[in-house]
Order: C-alpha cells, then structure tokens, then sequence
C-alpha cells in the first residue's frame, strides 16, 4: 500500500464587507484509498458579524476517520469551532501593524527583507486583541504582503488541508497575495482536568519559541501571532504562520525499497535539518523546554549570552496526564536523570487507580537516579552524551516539504531540551525487533527456509535493520561525539523510559525492558555504566512469567484489525468497508464491528508486490 495519501477537502469561500463570493476551488488533502468522489464538498457564505450561517457547522467537523467504538465522541472531542470574522479581523490588525510600527522590525530593500531585529514576542492590545500574542519581528511586509491604498485586507478562502493526531490545519488566502496556515488543536483532547489544559497552553508557547530559535538556522514556517485559550477574537487557542510551498519528502520515502541510496537519501536530508536545526545548538543551561521570556518569565536563561528564551517546564503532553500538578522542570545542569525520575512520577499519579501499570513505573522511578553514571569511562565522550540537546519528537519525512530553493522543516510540537543520551529514534526508522545486519546473513536464512510468508518475514527484518543503521550512519557522519549513544548497552539501559515517552499506556513493553535491564544490571555496573553496584529493584520469576505471558496476549490482540490504531480507520476505507459489510452497526448504539474473515479476505489476492 503506498504511503502517499491524496483526498479530498472542504473549502470555505468568504465574501469581503458581507457580500457574498460564490466561487468554490478544489484543495489537496490527505486522505487513503479514496473511494469517494474526488471532489471537495464546497460551502460559500458571508463574512459578516451579524450574518450566522448554520451551514458553517460541517466545516469544523472531524472527518478524516472513523472509530470502532465511541465514534461521535471521538469525533466531537476534535471538533475545531473558530471565528472565521474573528480571524480577519486578526489578519487586518497584524497588516496594519507590518505597515506601521512593527515596520520598523525589519528593513526591506527591493521587497526582500535585508535585515531583522532580534526575535520579539509581545501582546497585542487587550481591549481590542486580547490574550493574543504577536511574534513582531515576522510581521513584516514580506510576510503581509500589499495592498492598493483604501483597500481592507481579506479573507478570500480557507481550506482544511490536514487533521492531524493533535491538531487541525486549515489554509487561509487573503486579497493580499499572501497565504497563511492557521493550527487549531483539538481542544476536547484536553478538557479533562486543569493539568491537561495546562499542557496544552504550554506545548502551544514552547512550540512557537522553539519554531523561533530553530528558524535561525533551517527553513521553517514562520510564526505570526498565537493564543493559548479561547479568550479572543478567533474564539480558539491557535498558532497563525505563513504558508510554506513544497512537497513532503514522504513522497519519496519508501522503507522496504530494494534501494539503499534511495532510502538513505531521505534519511539524510531529515538528519541534515535534525543537526543543523537541533544537534548544533549548544550551550543550553539546563533541560525542559522553549520559551520566550514573556511567556514564562521565572525560566532559567536558555544560553549564557543575552536571549528572549528560556528553558521552562518540559511540553511533553503525557507528563499532564495526571490531575494534580506534578514536577515538570526545568531541571538543572547537575540533575540529568531527575527528567526520568520525575516522568516516571507523573505517571504514577496518572496511573494510579491501574494497580499493574502503578507497579511498573514505581519500579521506573527507583531506577531513575541511578539509571546511568555520568562519570562512567566505558564509552568514549560519555560526558558528552549527557549535554542538552534539542529533541524533536515528530522528526518524519512527513514534516519536511521541499521547494526548488529550499527544505523546511514542519511540526515542532511537543520538543524539548534532555540529555542527548536519552534522545530516542525517529519513529520513522527506529526498530527493536530482530536484527540481520547483512544481505549475506539474510541470503544464508533465506536457503533455510522454504515458507514464503517467512521469507518475506525476513526480509522484512533486514530493511528494518538496515534504515536505522542508515540513521546511525548519518549521526555518525555529522556528529561523531554523540555516537556513544547508539551502543547496545546504553540503548537497553534507557529503554524502559524510551518505551515510556513513546506510549505510557504500553507499560507491558516497559516492564519488559526493566525485567531485561535488571538481568544485565551486574554486568553494567562493573564496568562503571549505572550507578549502584545492586540494581534497586527486583523481578520474580513469576512476575517474569506474568509479563511474558501478558505480552503474548496483547502480540495476539494486536494482530486484530485496526488494533494498532486503536480502532481508528481511514474515512475512505472505512466507507469502503462499510459498503461491503465488512464493517457493520453494533447492537450499542454509535459503535461499529468488523467481520474479521471478510477483512483478511479482502486483503489477499490485490496488490501483492506492494505488501
């Protein structure tokens, strides 16, 4: 099944001073195997405060799947209601202002902007604007555009263009020749107490700076004004940035190719911006995450030299996911491990009416101190590994758009500053299962063997193998003093807390990892690798037995369709599915089955090369 997903959208067409434009124009989305109509639904209405517009209402539905089980829920929970007036009345005052005193940001020359002042976050009048924060030096005339004299800047059309894990992106085109993106979180994803709410402000604040201090060094969408509530005139909490053009590498990546140089080809663009935008910034004086010293005035200065960052709490959603306020940094130089110790805290809050998964990461946070030495001298440039590096979590060939002039990189969500010792893998290459290094050692098994679905089983594994070795290559290659961290021993030390950040919900696969690492722990401390000489936890053989024969279970639970996606499918598919019964109504109301015989059918015979 190809990668690439090409669909369908709805567009919006605005008429400027309350007249209508009717006119409606096609958009690019992401969708899979459309079945549909390729034609975008399409809704004309009026821009005017005092025109409501019921029609309006199926443009901020969720539609790009549909949920097994608690689907109208699901969907209501990302549902992104915005004020389409609110937001040009926003474009307006951010015009006015590029052509007025924040002109004095930068100097422009022949239409190109020459010069720039420091970065500047600042608040927009709060009678008029209020909660609604303005990055001024990127409201300039380069990126407003021109207008003829006594002519009003307008929304002419909005598209949604993407509905993401966490947010929604719609495109915005105005009478200015310019076009904007406008993010909108699903706000029902975080409703479900003050700390979720407080994740969500600060993943929006740290995300903006760090876009910010990142846009220095690589392309990347510039922000122009943000809000991190629904207290303003856009009635949501959202980022407002320019629209970069491109085309998302994703287009050319393609895991399992027979060609090396192809695959690494996309490995190494993505681990050129990883480097330039993130490994090469040093000197950070502490661990957490970005901020501009307006939103987070009590952070520790982010660099020795004068700055407008700071390093603030970590922007990780998954350290709110418990309901009363728990330690989320900044931490301290001198204190690299208290990020694992105070997670792993987080979660036992969060956890703890789930007497299994509170066991497992009480065990984690025994750990945590103790977790690596930093004055090991088993591994060369060990002190190096525990330096601040940026890490940013979403690293794919789907956040990199390219142009004939440039590569930027999108989607800095959730990005924070640790130890690079426990950066994790992009999850577009990283791979913990079976390894074969080889094409020698995958031709010796293949002679072995004479079952084809194991053949391709293997050679599934070698592809897997060879794409996160390409990673380590190319790690190698720019950053030879990091590479310490790719050892074996110091990945399976930090496993159990890698498995965590990547889904705290999988507490069976981090167990297994402590199980792993207390059986290695002797080995690891003679060699001055971990702290203690006695690993501070312990396993029972039957507590060994449990997690193994849990994990058998979920392994079988997983081979279900759609378990992997928690139930969630394509809406293209899913209406694929849905026509041919595979997929029916249940007796509970609003949740659907799936006639598992009917499914694996219809996955035989079509496509074989591509499987």
């Amino acid at each position: 099944m190809s990668l690439a997903r090409i669909s369908r959208a709805r567009i919006l067409r605005t008429g400027s001073r309350g007249l209508p434009v009717r006119v409606a124009v096609p958009v690019i989305s992401a969708r899979l195997n459309s079945g549909l109509s390729s034609e975008p639904s399409k809704h004309t209405t009026v821009l005017s405060k005092n025109f409501t517009d019921p029609a309006r209402n199926s443009f901020f539905e969720y539609t790009w799947g549909t949920w097994l089980t608690n689907d109208a829920e699901e969907k209501l929970k990302r549902r992104t209601t915005f004020s389409i007036e609110g937001l040009n009345d926003l474009l307006r005052e951010l015009y006015t202002k590029s052509h007025g005193e924040y002109a004095k940001s930068t100097e422009i020359q022949s239409d190109k902007t020459v010069t720039k002042k420091a970065s500047s976050c600042e608040s927009l009048d709060f009678l008029k604007f209020p909660n609604i924060n303005v990055l001024t030096h990127n409201v300039s005339v380069a990126h407003l555009g021109s207008l003829n004299p006594n002519e009003d800047l307008n929304t002419k059309e909005i598209s949604s263009i993407h509905e993401g894990k966490h947010h929604r992106i719609y495109k915005v085109v105005t009478n200015s020749d310019r076009e904007f993106v406008l993010r909108l979180p699903y706000r029902g994803l975080y409703a479900a107490h003050e700390q979720s709410e407080l994740g969500l402000k600060r993943k929006i604040q740290s995300e903006v700076a760090t876009i910010d201090l990142v846009s220095e060094r690589i392309s990347t969408s510039k922000v122009l004004a943000y809000a991190t509530d629904s207290n303003n005139c856009v009635e949501s909490p959202f980022i407002l940035m320019e629209f970069t053009k491109g085309t998302s590498l994703i287009r050319e990546w393609n895991p399992l190719s027979e060609n090396q140089m192809e695959v690494k080809s996309v490995i190494d663009q993505v681990m050129e911006l990883n480097d330039a935008g993130a490994l090469s910034i040093e000197g950070f004086q502490g661990f957490g995450s970005v901020y501009f010293k307006h939103d987070c005035p009590e952070g520790i200065p982010a660099f020795k030299e004068e700055s407008p960052y700071v390093i603030g709490p970590i922007a990780e959603s998954d350290s709110y996911l418990g309901a009363t306020e728990s330690p989320v940094g900044p931490w301290k130089l001198d204190e690299p491990l208290k990020i694992v110790e105070d997670y792993s805290s987080n979660l036992m809050e969060a956890f703890k009416d789930n007497e299994r998964a509170l066991g497992v990461y009480s065990k984690l946070n025994k750990l945590a101190p103790v977790l690596f030495n930093p004055d090991s001298k088993i591994l060369p440039n060990f002190k190096e590994l525990f330096s601040p590096r940026l890490f940013i979590p979403d690293l794919d060939p789907i956040n990199v758009l390219k142009s004939e002039d440039s590569i930027s990189l999108l989607d800095l969500e959730q990005s924070s500053i640790k130890p690079f010792i426990l950066h994790s893998y992009p999850k577009f290459v990283a791979y913990d299962g079976p390894k074969i290094f080889t094409v020698e050692e995958l031709e010796e098994i293949k002679k072995e063997t004479h079952d084809l679905e194991m053949v391709m089983q293997y050679d599934y594994m070698f592809k897997r193998t060879r794409n996160q070795f390409l990673w380590e290559l190319a790690l190698n290659n720019r950053r030879k003093e990091l590479i310490g961290a790719i050892s074996p021993a110091v990945k399976l030390i930090k496993s159990g807390y890698v498995a965590t950040v990547e889904d705290p919900e999988n507490y069976l696969t981090v167990e297994r990892s402590l199980i792993d690492l207390c059986e290695m722990w002797e080995g690891y401390a003679q060699h001055g690798l971990v702290k203690e000489a006695e690993c501070p936890v312990k396993f029972s053989p039957s507590e060994v037995e449990r997690n193994t024969q849990e994990l058998q279970q979920k392994e079988q639970d997983m081979v279900k369709p759609f378990a992997l996606t928690q139930g969630w499918i394509p809406q293209d598919l899913f209406a694929k599915l849905y026509s041919q019964k595979v997929i029916t109504e249940s007796n509970v109301e609003g949740n659907y089955e799936i006639d598992v015989e009917k499914a694996m059918e219809g996955m035989e015979p079509e496509g074989t090369e591509d499987k």
